[in-house]
């Protein structure tokens, strides 16, 4: 089904759609909760487009006590 993707326009609809009403929400940040390969391409993709971000996203990618207080503090600010 991959192969039909980009021609699916059910789905671009479906995923505009969704795109629109979170924008809707106005988050001051986001945060991705995950280890491996379940943040590991997310954080890729930021990286390479980080310069046309306009909301910060964070990576809770470790059970580090330190890292989440930080990332508790930066919630807590926003």
């Amino acid at each position: 089904s991959f192969i039909i993707l980009p021609s699916d326009e059910d789905l671009l609809k479906e995923a505009n759609a969704l795109i629109a009403q979170k924008k809707r929400l106005a988050p001051a940040l986001v945060i991705v909760v995950g280890i491996g390969g379940s943040n590991l391409g997310t954080q890729a993709v930021y990286d390479a487009l980080r310069a046309n971000a306009r909301i910060p996203l964070y990576f809770a990618d470790t059970v580090d006590s330190e890292r989440m207080a930080h990332l508790m503090g930066i919630v807590a600010q926003a």
